[in-house]
């Protein structure tokens, strides 16, 4: 939950609204020393499966990290017959790209989200 909250401080799904609906989510996570290095967590819907956050804390860049949790949970929801998987990727991180664009996602559309302070 530290992490998580740390690292998506501003969304909707944070750790108590998952851990409410755990059964709704598949989480993966790097750990060294016991400690959370990374994490991917996915929303799982029927067929259908949507990454809603992938991270790598910035004390531990490690090349293809992204790579390896990307290349686990997909595995994970090929045997769980899932038959499309989203992931809005930030357009700003070229490591999340390439690790997505490696593992075989192919880019749908453009996307941006716009945000004021009132």
């Amino acid at each position: 939950a530290a992490f998580h909250d740390a690292h998506y401080p501003n969304i909707y799904w944070n750790s108590q609204r998952i851990f409410d609906h755990l059964d709704l989510w598949n989480i993966y996570v790097v750990i060294e020393n016991q400690k959370i290095m990374g994490n991917i967590f996915i929303r799982m819907n029927g067929s259908e499966a949507e990454i809603f956050g992938l991270s790598i804390d910035e004390s531990y860049q490690r090349d293809n990290l992204e790579l390896d949790l990307l290349s686990t949970s997909m595995k994970d929801c090929f045997l769980k017959d899932i038959e499309h998987v989203l992931f809005f990727v930030n357009e700003d991180d070229q490591r999340q790209i390439d690790a997505t664009l490696e593992i075989g996602f192919k880019q749908i559309d453009t996307y941006r989200c716009y945000r004021i302070k009132l």
